[in-house]
């Protein structure tokens, strides 16, 4: 798994608060999740590198929308097994869009404590999770890139986001 992280500050955009079932209000926000580019990748010690271009982002885009994955978490870090991930989990992602300079999500907050962090800077970025080359634990079939979370985190790994 591939864990990008970039900045939230200024790229975030409150969308209108939503009801769900209980009547609670959510939070969701608008964030660019990884610009185009290439970066030395983070998991590989010989320094090669990590290419996110628009073939990729067209994957990740994809498979989201097939729902390769059933569900795109959204937790506090980069938790590396499940039990930490639902303990850290804080909401979901529910759209990507590639644009000019990159994939955006749009995440749901749905811990309320966290989405005010969000907004006050505290929590200032994001950092995706991603498997290159996903495959299905049905039938053995690769999927291709596979956004798998998309973590809250301080110190992003890509650094000068806009």
């Amino acid at each position: 798994m591939y864990i990008v992280s970039t900045k939230l500050s200024k790229q975030i955009h409150l969308e209108d608060q939503i009801d769900n079932k209980e009547d609670k209000k959510y939070k969701r926000f608008w964030k660019q999740l990884c610009p185009f580019g290439e970066w030395i990748d983070p998991n590989d010690w010989d320094n090669s590198k990590l290419v996110i271009d628009e073939n990729l982002v067209d994957q990740m885009i994809k498979n989201f929308e097939d729902k390769v994955l059933d569900y795109v978490p959204v937790p506090l870090g980069h938790p590396f097994d499940s039990g930490t991930l639902a303990d850290l989990n804080t909401g979901e992602l529910l759209k990507l869009e590639k644009r000019d300079d990159g994939l955006y999500g749009l995440l749901e907050i749905r811990d309320e404590e966290v989405a005010e962090k969000i907004e006050k800077n505290l929590i200032p970025n994001v950092s995706m999770g991603f498997d290159l080359q996903y495959k299905d634990k049905k039938d053995g079939t690769l999927k291709g890139a596979v956004l798998n979370h998309v973590g809250l985190v301080c110190d992003p790994y890509l650094k000068g986001m806009k």
